[in-house]
This record gives structure tokens, C-alpha cells and sequence, in this order.
């Protein structure tokens, strides 16, 4: 056998190592340049012939080449975690210029012990090229340049199994606010203009690391890798919205757009894609539904307000498909006083629904899943049909009642809406139209003025009555009065349930009612719960009323006999059925003002002349409460009910001169005290006159 010439052999390999397409290194054990081809001198721009290089050790190999790196240091700190590692490894070089080398690293190892190593490196530059124009293509939103939703997917789901992102990240999603209004104004090549404008402002905000994108028509978010406490995610999300808050200008007009963002904090890894942006969509949804223009962190809460509102959908679906929806009828009654009487000739439909148990739930403990468009349509027209079907029935019976039902805003404002009552009225003829009245109730922005009031006037040309529910909590509920031809107004609840404690609440329920009058609109002050109350609201002058202390919600077999009773069972309403025996308007706006006059003080916003006027001498027969006392005081003065509200009133002004001179909590919190007992002992006063029937004092 003829031995190998290793002179042969060596000639050979440096023939294969100077014909490689890519670049080769051999070190040896002890860390020197046994090989280096032509190419690889080629591809770090060195003008030396290989044999020149060989013997150098690495690190004398790396500063030839250093000059040729894009981060010299970065590179550095590679190859010596390299140069001890026993495994193969692979990663990219960067070099000046753009180009980009992959490098692949294989060990030499014998016995446990690295005898050397072999350094492969390749030019893929165009290959990265290409690479980077189909997953711009693919990844990226051809309008702003910001990943898409198939990029953004894909940076989430890669984060989650990065190490970086196994300590935590940040997820933001924010839309803008009313878009829609810009397109529909200035034009789709406006809107096009503003969402460029918005992506330019996130570039310019968010840090190298994170990843912004545009996943939806006016849909933005933010990866975060960096962000991982909620403090961190607070102080982003404030930086957003004033970012977005700036005006811009687009096709000639300055526009305020705002956003509204939800935030989702993961603190470790393994929640899932799905998971979090679900959780930072409810914290959005949240925010929109705050008032817009702000930003909500996802909590426990909002999870279980998510379920929550599920539980309810499926509850609902289940009640429609299974005919477990009814209606319960509360009356509504109205008092005159110029005719001694009072009556009931109007109810409102109220519904109802029996869950999978048998329990009987109210309309609030499903009224969230009611604000599904979609659902929230279907029950109304369940409502509408159950309504005239039950007013058919009455009529029968020679009952001749008017009913009231709830209508929601989205299906208020649906195109089909007028037609569909048209029809479903046609289908009981006996029902007279005048006997229907709708009423809706309106507490959010979105609600189209034009459509609304559109819808209004038709339903009216058909002879319905309109109502606006829960006056007062709304949005631009006076707005509404003025621009809506409605029949009547419903104060919210939330009025009468203070009224006998807080005095601006007073003064709102009268404002409301003399403003409804004025513009010859029926006012009904809903949640009546209590003989107090339903006093105090006769005084004020309201002739509409309705709730618990006059009939709970009933079936509608109950109705005919409860209206065969109702006078007998409400009698104590005779004495209120009758002419007004006190000025309320200067009762109420002396009671009002002495609780204003308390509250200013106890915020410390009075003026140093009102603090002057306080101090007076005659301070307390100069105030309001107390000229009005003075002028009740010829017949009332023998009452002990009067002479307590005196005295109260006394006790009040001497606390207020000591909050006034001492300004210390205790002086504070027995001035709160004495305001109370003030308007306390003011309604003692004037229910029991009311009661009594005393003479008019005008």
C-alpha cells in the first residue's frame, strides 16, 4: 500500500479552502490561525495574502478585522464566549456598509478538551434583502409603515419564548377616538392623512425595542418588552395621550383627534397570545366606555365584568329562545290639585325574565348584555309585541290605560325602527297610538342627534308620545329638550333618592320641572319610595309620580285589581290632593342657599367679602334661610316644629362662626353636623305643615 504524501494533502485542502464560495477560519488548540482562505480576507476588505495571517492568535486575527464590523465591541464580546464554548453555535455578523454575514462556529473536541475550531462564514446580504421585502410585504401596513396584525402576532408570540420576554412585558391597544367623523367630513384621503399623522408620533415615542403596529382601520398597539411594571405602563399610556392630544393639521383644518388606550402588564410568561390581548381589549372597551380620552389597566375587576356580561348574553338568549321574558307594570300616578284628586291612567311595561332556576330577574340585573346592539333589538321588539298584545287585552276588559315602554338607543336609531312600530300597530288595530309611549334613554356620546330626531317626529305624525328616561344623568340631556320634540321627562331616581338630604339635589329636581314646564313638557319623578318624598315632590309641584310607595312592579293579572283598590289602599294621598299651602319656590331657594353657603365654606372657596357677610352680627337673620324664617315667623311660631328648624339654623350660624375663626377639623365637622340638622329639621317642619293642611302663608 502506497502511504499518503501529506504535502499532496495539504496542497489539496488549500486548493478546497481557496474555491469555498464562503469564508473559512481554522484555529488551533491554542487559539492561532492554523487556515484562512481568500475569501473570508475578501469578505473584512483585507488586502494580505492568508499565509501572511497564519500563527496570529485570535485576537490579533480581530483587529485586522474590527474595522469592518458595525459594532466592534458588540462582536468582540461574541467571539470570547466563542472561543471557550464546546458546542456548535450560528448567528449573524453586521457589517459597515449593510452587509450580513452568517456565521457558523464548530469546535474541535476530544476527550472533553477543545483541540481547535472552524469558522464558516457566508454572504447573505441579498438573501436578507429579500427577506426583509417579503416580510415588509406581508408584515408591515402599506399606509404607515407599522407592523400589521400578521406581524404583530408574530412579534407577541415570539416575545413569549424569548428569554427578554420571560420577565414581563407590556401590551398596548389604543383606537381613536370618533374617527369616523373625520372620514365622513374631510374624506377618506384626510382620514388616510391622520392615521400617517398618528403613526408618526408613536415612532417618535416609543423606544428602539418596542414594537408599534397598526392592527385594524383606526386600531393601533404597542409591544413593549421593556415595560413591565403597571407604574411604567401608567407613565406610557399618559405620554400617549397627550401626544395625541396635540392638534394636527389635515387638508386645511386643524383637528383634535383623540385615543382612547387599554394596557395589559404581563409579570411572567405563559398567558398566551389570545389572553393578553383580550385582557388589554376589555381595559380599552373600558376606557371608551369611561368617557374616552383616557387609558384603563386591565384588573381582576374588568375580568369579572367581562364574565359577567357574558353570563348575561347567554341568561338573555337563553329567556328569548325559551319564552322566558314577561312584563311586570309599575302605575304611574298623577295628583291635581286644583280637582281634589288623583288617578291612574298610565303604567310602564317593565320586563322581566325567569332564569333556568325559576327566580324572577329584573331588567339591572341583566342590563349590561341589554346594551348589545343586537340583542338589545330583539328584546325590544319583544316588548313592543307584548305591550300592544297586553293593551289589547285591557281594552277587552274595558280598561282604557296608556302604557310606557323602553326603548334602546340602538334600535331607536335603526333605519327599520318606524316601520317596524307602524306594522306591529296595524296588527292591533284597537290600540289606539296615543295609548303607546316610547321612552328612551340616552347616556352615551355616540347617539346620532339627526337620526334620533328624525325618528321622533314620525313616531309623533303617528301619534305615539315620546319620553327621555333618567333626565338628567345623560348626556346634554337640556340639549335633548331643545332639539327633540318629546312629550314628557322622567327625573332620574338619583334626584328623589336625596332629596330630603341634599339640597343641590332639591334644587336640580325643581330646576328640571320648571324647566319642562316651561317648554309644556310632562315631568315624572321616578323611585318615589317613601310618603316623605312623595310630599316634598307635591310641594315642588310635581303632579306625575312614580314608584315603590304607591305599587311594586305586577304581573298584568294583577293590574284590573289593583285598580280596583288603589284609592282605598292610597288614601293619605287626599291631603296632597289639593291647592299648594306654601311659596315653595322661596323655601327652596332659602334651604339651597344654606347649603351652599355650608359646602363653600367647608371647601375653603369662599371670597373675603362672603366671609365678611358671615361674620356680620346680624348674620343669621340676614341670610336667605333666615329672612325666609322671619316672614313665617307671625303664624308659625307657636309650631314646635318651627321653632326647631329656629333653633337649628341659630346653631348652625354659631358653628360657622367658629369654623370661620378656629379652621380646624373639628370646627368643620360640627358645622357639617349643624348644616345636616338644618335641613332636617327644615323638612320636619314642612311635611308635617303639609300634612296638617295649614293656612296658605304665601
Amino acid at each position: 500500500m502506497i502511504a499518503p504524501n501529506p504535502h499532496s494533502i495539504a496542497t489539496q485542502m488549500e486548493d478546497v479552502l481557496r474555491n469555498l464560495p464562503s469564508g473559512v477560519v481554522v484555529f488551533d488548540a491554542a487559539c492561532q490561525v492554523a487556515q484562512i482562505n481568500p475569501v473570508c480576507l475578501e469578505l473584512f476588505k483585507l488586502r494580505l495574502h492568508p499565509a501572511e495571517l497564519i500563527g496570529l492568535g485570535w485576537r490579533a486575527l480581530f483587529d485586522h478585522m474590527a474595522p469592518a464590523f458595525d459594532d466592534p465591541e458588540l462582536e468582540l464580546d461574541r467571539i470570547k464566549t466563542l472561543i471557550r464554548q464546546d458546542c456548535p453555535d450560528q448567528g449573524e455578523i453586521h457589517l459597515r456598509g449593510g452587509q450580513t454575514l452568517l456565521r457558523h462556529y464548530v469546535p474541535f473536541v476530544r476527550n472533553g478538551e477543545i483541540q481547535g475550531a472552524l469558522w464558516q462564514l457566508q454572504d447573505v446580504t441579498a438573501i436578507r434583502k429579500q427577506q426583509g421585502q417579503l416580510e415588509f410585504l406581508t408584515d408591515r401596513d402599506p399606509l404607515t409603515g407599522l407592523l400589521n396584525r400578521r406581524g404583530f402576532d408574530r412579534r407577541l408570540k415570539m416575545l413569549e419564548h424569548h428569554p427578554l420576554g420571560q420577565h414581563g412585558f407590556t401590551l398596548a391597544l389604543f383606537d381613536l377616538d370618533d374617527f369616523k367623523r373625520v372620514n365622513d367630513t374631510l374624506g377618506h384621503p384626510a382620514g388616510d392623512a391622520v392615521l400617517t399623522e398618528v403613526s408618526n408620533r408613536l415612532k417618535a415615542l416609543v423606544r428602539l425595542t418596542d414594537m408599534p403596529a397598526r392592527i385594524g382601520g383606526d386600531e393601533f398597539a404597542v409591544l413593549m418588552p421593556e415595560c413591565r411594571t403597571e407604574e411604567q405602563a401608567v407613565q406610557i399610556a399618559e405620554r400617549l395621550i397627550s401626544a395625541m392630544a396635540v392638534p394636527m393639521q389635515v387638508a386645511g383644518s386643524i383637528i383634535q383627534q383623540g385615543c382612547s388606550i387599554g394596557l395589559a402588564v404581563q409579570r411572567r410568561a405563559g398567558d398566551g397570545n389570545p389572553a393578553m390581548f383580550q385582557r388589554a381589549d376589555l381595559a380599552l372597551y373600558d376606557a371608551k366606555n369611561s368617557g374616552r380620552g383616557r387609558f384603563k389597566l386591565f384588573s381582576q375587576r374588568l375580568k369579572h365584568q367581562h364574565d359577567t356580561i357574558h353570563q348575561q348574553r347567554d341568561m338573555l338568549c337563553d329567556g328569548l329562545r325559551q319564552g322566558q321574558l314577561q312584563l311586570y307594570f309599575q302605575p304611574v300616578l298623577t295628583i291635581e290639585p286644583e280637582a281634589s284628586r288623583f288617578y291612574v291612567r298610565k303604567l310602564e311595561a317593565l320586563v322581566r325574565l325567569r332564569d333556568a332556576q325559576g327566580q324572577l330577574r329584573r331588567a339591572e340585573e341583566f342590563e349590561t348584555a341589554l346594551a348589545d346592539a343586537q340583542l338589545g333589538v330583539k328584546v325590544d321588539r319583544y316588548v313592543l309585541d307584548a305591550a300592544l298584545r297586553q293593551l289589547s287585552t285591557w281594552q277587552r276588559q274595558g280598561l282604557q290605560l296608556r302604557l310606557a315602554i323602553n326603548i334602546s338607543p340602538h334600535h331607536f336609531a335603526h333605519p327599520d325602527f318606524v316601520g317596524t312600530v307602524r306594522e306591529r300597530l296595524a296588527a292591533h288595530p284597537d290600540v289606539r297610538p296615543q295609548d303607546l309611549s316610547l321612552e328612551i334613554t340616552e347616556h352615551r356620546p355616540s347617539l346620532n342627534l339627526r337620526v334620533v330626531n328624525s325618528t321622533i317626529l314620525e313616531l309623533r305624525r303617528l301619534g305615539l308620545s315620546i319620553s327621555l328616561d333618567d333626565f338628567g344623568t345623560g348626556n346634554a340631556s337640556l340639549a335633548h329638550l331643545q332639539q327633540f320634540d318629546v312629550s314628557v321627562v322622567k327625573i332620574d331616581r338619583s334626584f328623589v333618592r336625596d332629596l330630603l338630604q341634599d339640597g343641590i339635589d332639591l334644587s336640580l329636581s325643581y330646576g328640571m320641572l320648571r324647566l319642562a314646564q316651561m317648554l309644556g313638557i310632562s315631568a315624572i319623578a321616578e323611585g318615589v319610595e317613601t310618603r316623605a318624598q312623595c310630599r316634598a315632590l307635591c310641594l315642588l309641584g310635581f303632579r306625575h309620580l312614580q314608584g315603590y310607595v304607591f305599587a311594586q312592579p305586577m304581573p298584568a293579572e294583577q293590574v284590573p285589581v289593583w285598580l280596583g283598590r288603589y284609592e282605598s289602599d292610597l288614601s293619605w294621598l287626599a291631603a296632597l290632593s289639593k291647592p299648594q299651602i306654601l311659596d315653595a319656590e322661596r323655601a327652596v331657594q332659602a334651604l339651597v342657599s344654606h347649603r351652599m353657603r355650608a359646602r363653600k365654606l367647608l371647601a375653603h372657596t369662599m371670597d373675603a367679602t362672603e366671609v365678611q357677610e358671615l361674620l356680620h352680627p346680624q348674620a343669621t337673620q340676614r341670610c336667605d334661610l333666615g329672612l325666609w324664617l322671619a316672614q313665617q315667623a307671625e303664624q308659625c311660631d307657636h309650631e314646635p316644629q318651627y321653632q326647631q328648624l329656629v333653633q337649628a339654623h341659630t346653631r348652625f350660624h354659631q358653628c360657622l362662626m367658629a369654623a370661620v375663626n378656629k379652621n380646624d377639623a373639628d370646627a368643620d365637622l360640627q358645622l357639617s353636623d349643624s348644616s345636616t340638622a338644618v335641613h332636617a329639621a327644615f323638612w320636619d317642619w314642612i311635611l308635617h305643615t303639609v300634612e296638617n293642611k295649614k293656612p296658605d302663608r304665601g
